[in-house]
This record gives structure tokens, C-alpha cells and sequence, in this order.
């Protein structure tokens, strides 16, 4: 189905519409035919064939509209086109910008992770060294109490040991006191036999020193 062209006031963009209504300029659009004959040479663009002419050339259908009226059309869409192409490139550009930021970010979360990984290793293996010293101080403590227990079993026993030798120390005391009180009443009744401190002061004094004859 042929789409049918709209009047060139209704497809051009506003700010080309002074250009096409200046009908009344010699410089109106007068760049478009050496536009189109570049375009021409550029593509090579066979001539359209003629009543003369045998060659089979394609040929375009009829506009139905003048020649610088669908010019003026066609500039008019393609500069539209090319302003909806530049939003798009914006669009693009800013999801390219939001694409190389989510990859920095990926690359900084990265990163990050491999240095959690890293420290999460070293305070694996400083646990390790950690429980590593905890057993052996343990056991150095295990080693302390019992030697700590052998101590006061050691103590125990000396003081058991302290405790009979003052016990024994009071049985001879007393068994010496009972044995001086036995000698003290056999000596008693004994004649002329001292029976007490004072009666050996008394004789000590009757004895004559040595030097009494003399």
C-alpha cells in the first residue's frame, strides 16, 4: 500500500518551514540541485530511459507531487530522523556510561572480594596459630596444677610429718618429766641423799674449798 505524502508544511520541522515558504528568494534551496548531482555522480545513477531508448533500466514509480516539494520532504524526515538518531546515540551512549560504571563497580567488588578472601584466610590461619597456643598453654597449665597438686601433697606430708615429730617431741618431754619425778622420789628416801635444789646449795656450801688447810 503507497503511503500517501503529506503537504510539506505538515512534514517539515518548524524550524525549516521559513525555508520553504520563501518562495519568493532566488536562494531558495538552490544548494539541493548540486546536492542532488553529487549524489548522482557518487552512486551512479543511470539516466532515466527515454522513447529512443532500448535498455530495460528500472525506472521510479510517479510521485504524483513536484520534484523540490518531495526534496523538501525528504530533507525535512531525514533531518528528523537524524535528530530521533542522535537521541537514540545519547540513550546509547548513556547506558555505554552506566555499562563501564557497573563494570568499574564490578571490578571494585571484585577486588574487594579478593582481599575479604585474603584477610578471611589470614584470620583462618591466626585462629589456627591462636588455638595452636591456647592447647599448649593449656596444657602448660594442666602441667602447672599438677605440679601445683604435687606441691601441696609434699606440703601435706611435711606437715604431717612435723606434726608426729612435735607429737613425739611432747612424749619424750613428758616421759623425761615423768622420769625426773621418779628419780626426784627415789632419791627422797634415800639417807643423807639430796632431794632438792636447796639442799644441794646447802651441801655444795658445807664442803670445804681446798685452800681451807692451808
Amino acid at each position: 500500500m503507497a503511503r500517501r505524502i503529506e503537504s510539506v508544511n505538515d512534514t517539515i520541522h518548524y524550524r525549516e518551514e521559513t525555508h520553504v515558504r520563501q518562495k519568493g528568494n532566488n536562494q531558495y534551496l538552490q544548494w539541493f540541485p548540486d546536492l542532488v548531482r553529487s549524489w548522482v555522480r557518487e552512486e551512479r545513477v543511470p539516466p532515466p530511459p527515454t522513447a529512443n531508448t532500448t535498455n530495460s533500466l528500472w525506472t521510479l514509480p510517479a510521485l504524483g507531487y513536484p520534484l523540490e516539494q518531495a526534496f523538501a520532504a525528504f530533507v525535512a524526515r531525514m533531518e528528523r530522523e537524524i535528530r530521533n538518531m542522535w537521541e537514540v546515540a545519547g540513550m546509547i551512549t548513556e547506558l555505554l556510561e552506566n555499562n563501564n560504571w557497573q563494570t568499574q563497580m564490578w571490578d571494585n567488588l571484585t577486588g574487594e572480594l579478593v582481599r575479604t578472601n585474603e584477610e578471611q584466610a589470614k584470620l583462618v590461619e591466626t585462629i589456627w596459630m591462636m588455638r595452636g597456643t591456647i592447647l599448649e598453654l593449656t596444657a602448660r597449665l594442666e602441667t602447672t596444677e599438677l605440679r601445683v597438686a604435687v606441691a601441696e601433697a609434699r606440703a601435706e606430708e611435711a606437715n604431717a610429718r612435723a606434726g608426729a615429730v612435735a607429737i613425739e617431741a611432747n612424749i619424750v618431754r613428758d616421759l623425761a618429766g615423768e622420769a625426773m619425778t621418779l628419780i626426784a622420789g627415789h632419791m627422797r628416801y634415800q639417807p643423807g641423799a639430796v632431794t632438792g635444789p636447796a639442799e644441794l646449795k646447802d651441801s655444795s656450801s658445807t664442803v670445804g674449798s681446798p685452800n681451807d688447810g692451808i
